[in-house]
């Protein structure tokens, strides 16, 4: 982080820049959400990312504080098995007696 001097190229979607700060305009919380984001060699990966509004006693904004879970082993997980379920219900619908 001591590298970036501006977490906005980090997303790969600028849309999900713009809800993050919309939220925070509107709640000064945003609850935890999946949000894709670059890597430095450029690729992307899935993060589970929360963050608030950090203010001074007197109610000026400081900065955000943010906390990201890399979940891309998960979203792999998760795609593999959808692929697996996906294979799965092909062959049934293939040979619907295999079971019986």
């Amino acid at each position: 982080m001591t590298e970036v001097s501006s977490v906005g190229p980090l997303y790969a979607n600028p849309e999900d820049r713009e809800d993050v700060l919309r939220i925070l305009t509107e709640k000064g919380v945003m609850e935890p959400r999946e949000i894709t984001v670059i890597r430095r060699d450029g690729t992307r990966f899935a993060v589970l990312v929360g963050t608030q509004e950090i203010r001074d006693s007197k109610g000026n904004l400081r900065y955000y504080q943010a906390e990201q879970i890399d979940i891309s082993t998960r979203k792999w997980i998760e795609d593999a098995l959808r692929e697996s379920e996906e294979s799965l219900r092909g062959y049934l619908e293939y040979a619907p007696d295999a079971f019986t």
